[in-house]
């Protein structure tokens, strides 16, 4: 299992104004039931959730965290842009 944590960074923006991510844990990967990603998605957390990948396990798990962010597949510079941006809001 990867897992990356983001804390309290700051990243400038191009108007001036800074903006603050806050915490979030991301997993990174394909989305199946060998990876154990319900451990990840059960641990104590103050901060944001967001899996990054796809896989046979995905809508079981969506629907049992309707908290944490799906995003599927994302490579290169996408990849690159989901991971230094605060996760997207999750919609009701």
């Amino acid at each position: 299992m990867r897992i990356m944590i983001v804390t309290d960074a700051s990243f400038p923006q191009t108007n001036g104004v800074v903006r603050t991510l806050a915490q979030t844990a991301a997993y990174v990967g394909r989305v199946a039931i060998e990876k154990n990603i319900d451990a990840f998605l059960q641990m104590p957390w103050s901060g944001s959730k967001i899996v990054i990948g796809d896989g046979p396990e995905r809508a079981r798990l969506e629907a049992q965290h309707r908290g944490v962010v799906f995003t599927g597949y994302r490579f290169a510079e996408d990849l690159a842009r989901h991971l230094a941006a605060p996760a997207p809001a999750k919609h009701a």
